[in-house]
Formats: C-alpha cells, sequence, structure tokens
C-alpha cells in the first residue's frame, strides 16, 4: 500500500474492535474508521451505504464481518469503488454458514457466487472460503458457549474441549472434503 513513501490512507468500516485495534498498532497508516454506531467511537458516523467523503479518497478499504450488517450491499458496494483511489484495494470477511449475531441488525449471508455480484464493478476479486465442513460445524457447536441457558453453554464448553483434542484430524479431512460448505469467505477486490 506505501506509494512514494507516504503513508496509505485506510478506511476501516465497523469500528470499535479487536481488528480495529490490531491495524491501529501494526499498520504505518492514516486509518479512518465509520460506523452507524456512535458507541463504538468510530472516528466518524455514517453509514457504509452513503458516505460523506470525497472521491478517491482511500488507498484501501478495510471490512470485516460487517457486510451481513449492511442493510444494502449492493450500496454500500458502489460506494466503497467511490472512495477507493485508482487501484486501491477492497480487503473483507463475511459469514455463511453461522449463527444470527448482534440482533436484530444480522441481515445477511451470501453465497461467493453472491459476492461477486455485489462486487462485479471491482477488479482482480478473490473470494477464498474460510474454513470446511468440520472447522464450520466445530466453530458453530463451541459458538453454545455463548449462550444463555446454561445447558447450552454446558455443551458448548463440551463441544471445545472435543474440538481442541480432535481439531488437528478434523483439519486434515476439511482439506479433503468439498468448500461448498464453509463458515464464511474473505474477499480481496481492486478498483
Amino acid at each position: 500500500l506505501k506509494k512514494n513513501n507516504k503513508l496509505p490512507k485506510i478506511l476501516f468500516v465497523g469500528s470499535g474492535g479487536t481488528l480495529e485495534m490490531i491495524v491501529r498498532d501494526n499498520l504505518p497508516c492514516i486509518l479512518t474508521s465509520i460506523d452507524i454506531d456512535p458507541k463504538r467511537s468510530p472516528d466518524h458516523v455514517m453509514s457504509v451505504c452513503n458516505m460523506s467523503f470525497e472521491d478517491n479518497q482511500f488507498d484501501a478499504v478495510l471490512m470485516f464481518e460487517v457486510l451481513e450488517h449492511v442493510k444494502d450491499p449492493f450500496s454500500a458496494a458502489k460506494e466503497i469503488l467511490r472512495v477507493l483511489k485508482l487501484n486501491g484495494i477492497l480487503l473483507l470477511s463475511t459469514p455463511f454458514v453461522f449463527g444470527i449475531h448482534d440482533a436484530p441488525n444480522d441481515y445477511w449471508r451470501f453465497t461467493k457466487y453472491g459476492l461477486m455480484n455485489i462486487f462485479k464493478k471491482f477488479n482482480d476479486i478473490e473470494i477464498i472460503e474460510r474454513g470446511g465442513f468440520f472447522h464450520t460445524l466445530s466453530t458453530i457447536l463451541v459458538r453454545l458457549i455463548i449462550c444463555k441457558n446454561p445447558f447450552h453453554k454446558l455443551l458448548g464448553c463440551f463441544f471445545c474441549v472435543i474440538s481442541l483434542i480432535i481439531l488437528p484430524l478434523l483439519s486434515i479431512i476439511d482439506f479433503l472434503m468439498p468448500r461448498d460448505i464453509t463458515l464464511g469467505y474473505y474477499v480481496k477486490a481492486k478498483k
């Protein structure tokens, strides 16, 4: 991202999480965060579907585990394309097989074909599956630990221990399984 020894300008969509902190602490850049929730302490309170930035402002847009919470993903893609500089990069992740989270603001799950359609005006689109069948299944079972029901919490703890014990074997089996059941996707695209 470095060009002419200048710090890259990066837009971080969905502020306040661990990933933003990792980027701020480890990547030399000028980072600007946005979120619709002021409680998450973004630099700007705004929607990715309607940003007030000028055209061609950012070298990169980072959007991790946010697209499923956006009411209009097509408008978001259009706005991201608008604010990216020529050859700017979009990096995002989004779940596919995953439980509802951050309710009631969890609207979508995308296939890789849906993601290709949403970001079709971008160039060099790469979509990578995030985990295979058994990784997906074990993640769903382990996430029972966050349920309010004590029995579900106990089941989540049990599956957590079981997953840790057999995870190496599951990883090998996942390598051999079809990739149409996945926890989610990573997307890299260029303007």
